[in-house]
């Protein structure tokens, strides 16, 4: 399975896709935080680091990353969750999807659009 997780995180895809058993052939990970990153080259060397998500594109089965140019062919499981701090009712002067950090929710539904994985969370 072609895994493409973004806001990656410690790539916490990656540990339940292990613990339910699922085979994985390549994880593809956006994720832009250092310490996370650090994380999950440490417990999943083999991930394919490809940087911000708003500098990757998808098309014919080629991902263009700052990180580089990937032919992973078919993205068969796309997952990420955004950030959410302009969505909570926690924040009182919260901005919705239009906030800074929750608008990056647009980038995953572009990314979405563009790989059309069989499965996607």
């Amino acid at each position: 399975m072609v895994v493409l997780s973004v806001f990656d995180g410690m790539s916490c895809g990656q540990i339940a896709l292990k613990e339910l058993g699922f085979p994985v052939s390549k994880y593809y990970a956006s994720e832009i935080k250092d310490h996370a990153i650090k994380c999950t080259k440490t417990n999943f060397p083999n991930t394919v680091h490809i940087g911000d998500i708003c500098k990757v594109s998808y098309k014919d089965g080629i991902l263009e990353t700052e990180n580089g140019i990937f032919e992973v062919g078919k993205i068969d499981l796309f997952i990420g969750g955004s950030p959410c701090q302009d969505v909570s009712n926690l924040m009182p002067d919260r901005q919705g999807l239009a906030g800074t950090q929750s608008s990056l929710f647009w980038e995953y539904v572009r990314l979405l659009h563009e790989t059309k994985p069989q499965y996607f969370k």
